[in-house]
C-alpha cells in the first residue's frame, strides 16, 4: 500500500514539476491541494508529499499563511542546477583514479551504445544517457555523492522532458562526448576526462537555458 501511495506522490510530482517548467504554474502562483486533489480524484495527502518534494527541489515555497506558492523558475535556475551537477560528476571522475574494473567500462560504453541504438526513441535515449552519468557518480562508491546527484534526478529529467526536441545533430555531438569520456578514463587520464565532462555538461546547460527562454518568450 505505502508502494502505491508512493508511485502516485511521484506521479503527480512529476505532473506539477513539468507544469511549474512550463509555466502553465506562474511565479506567485498558489497552487491549491484540494483542487489538485478534485482534479485527479485523489486524496491531498500524495499530493502534500509531491509538494514537499517540491518545495525541496525549489520549485514551490510555503508562505507564512501556509499557502504554497510557486517559485520562479527561470535561466539562472537551470544554470544553478547544472553548476552543481558539474561538480557532483567531476567530483565522481577524479574518485575514478583508485581504478576502474574493465566490466564498469563495459558497463558505461553498454549505455553509450544504447543512446546510439535509440536516437530516434526520446525516452529510451533520455534513460541511457542519465544511466551513464549515474553510473559514473555510482563507481565513485562515495554515498554522500550518490545520494546529492539522486536528489537532482527527477528535476533533470523532467527539465529534459520539457525543453528536448529531437535533434540528430546534437545527438550525434552528445554521443561523441560521451565516448570522448570512456576513452578518456580507460586511458587512465581523468583530468581529461573530467574537463570532456565539464565541456559536455556547460553545452547541455546553456542548451536547456536556451529553450526555457524560448518557453518563456512563447508564454509573452
Amino acid at each position: 500500500m505505502k508502494n502505491i501511495k508512493r508511485n502516485l506522490s511521484e506521479h503527480i510530482e512529476t505532473i506539477i514539476r513539468k507544469r511549474i517548467m512550463l509555466l502553465e504554474f506562474k511565479e506567485g502562483e498558489h497552487i491549491k491541494e484540494n483542487k489538485l486533489a478534485e482534479e485527479f480524484n485523489i486524496s491531498r495527502g500524495p499530493i502534500r508529499e509531491a509538494i514537499t518534494k517540491l518545495e525541496i527541489e525549489g520549485l514551490v515555497t510555503r508562505a507564512l499563511n501556509g499557502r504554497t506558492l510557486v517559485s520562479k523558475f527561470d535561466i539562472q535556475y537551470v544554470k544553478n542546477l547544472y553548476d552543481v551537477r558539474i561538480l557532483l560528476e567531476k567530483f565522481a571522475i577524479q574518485a575514478l583514479s583508485n581504478g576502474v574494473a574493465v566490466e564498469e567500462l563495459e558497463e558505461l560504453q553498454a549505455y553509450v551504445d544504447e543512446m546510439n541504438n535509440q536516437r530516434d526513441d526520446s525516452d529510451a535515449y533520455r534513460e541511457a544517457d542519465i544511466n551513464f552519468h549515474f553510473l559514473l557518480v555510482k563507481l565513485s562508491k562515495n554515498k554522500t555523492l550518490i545520494q546529492s546527484w539522486l536528489a537532482l534526478k527527477d528535476l533533470l529529467l523532467t527539465l529534459i522532458e520539457v525543453t528536448t526536441t529531437a535533434s540528430h545533430e546534437r545527438r550525434d555531438d552528445i554521443i561523441d562526448q560521451h565516448d570522448a569520456i570512456i576513452v578518456a578514463i580507460r586511458n587512465e587520464k581523468y583530468e581529461e576526462a573530467s574537463a570532456y565532462l565539464e565541456e559536455h555538461l556547460n553545452s547541455a546547460s546553456q542548451y536547456y537555458r536556451d529553450a526555457v527562454f524560448r518557453l518563456q518568450n512563447e508564454e509573452e
